[in-house]
């Protein structure tokens, strides 16, 4: 359930900027049936970025929430000199079946440059509060607009490593979406949740959605 820094990119360009979404999702697969709504904000300021998201997950069926999933990441600039942020991170999330797991993160982020496509990844250290072991992980997001901002292309990929049993495994977690302007703010798109070794041991999920997006 990972979300990364999908705008953070834009800061390096407009130090003034501070950019929020909502959106309305709806599982395609009947085997999750859900209806998630989601809320983000990246702020910029002089010493580097907030950026902070919160997800809640309805049962499509009678309304009910039976998830609440939230992240807060805090970026410190460290030299005009280096594209390298300092950030300390936090995640929790609560569930019908009991607590998600407490997450405190630290690490840099570096922000790799392709021309005018900026790729910014976070290298981070793990320490979850669950009992498990303290782990390493892997984040990178993009945002990519096309078309003059009618089109657009931004998303995530998460790996961490998780030791059980003296046994260490790889999870991944991935969320590619496309967003199309139907009307100023307002975006029609769609994603795909792809993970490994989550819902499942060793397995590879798919969970595409389609969405409603408002931008202000």
């Amino acid at each position: 359930m990972r979300h990364a820094l999908n705008l953070l990119l834009m800061s390096f360009a407009v130090t003034s900027l501070v950019a929020q979404n909502l959106q309305v999702h709806y599982d395609l697969k009947d085997d999750r049936n859900n209806i998630i709504t989601f809320i983000e904000q990246f702020k910029p300021d002089d010493h580097g970025a907030t950026y902070w998201f919160a997800q809640m997950t309805y049962d499509a069926n009678d309304g009910l929430m039976n998830s609440g999933y939230w992240e807060f990441a805090r970026y410190f600039h460290v030299s005009d000199a280096l594209p390298i942020d300092f950030t300390l991170q936090f995640n929790d999330g609560l569930a019908f079946w009991g607590n998600m797991g407490q997450a405190y993160l630290t690490g840099v982020n570096y922000t790799l440059m392709f021309g005018e496509f900026a790729l910014p990844i976070d290298l981070l250290y793990r320490r979850d509060m669950s009992g498990k072991s303290n782990e390493a992980q892997f984040t990178t997001s993009w945002f990519h607009p096309m078309m003059d901002g009618k089109l657009l292309l931004n998303g995530y990929f998460d790996a961490w490593t998780v030791t059980q049993n003296g046994d260490r495994e790889l999870n991944v977690l991935t969320e590619p979406a496309i967003w199309y302007q139907v009307k100023k703010p307002v975006y029609l798109g769609s994603k795909i949740e792809i993970s490994y070794n989550l819902m499942s041991p060793q397995e590879w999920k798919y969970y595409p959605t389609i969405a409603l997006r408002w931008d202000w």
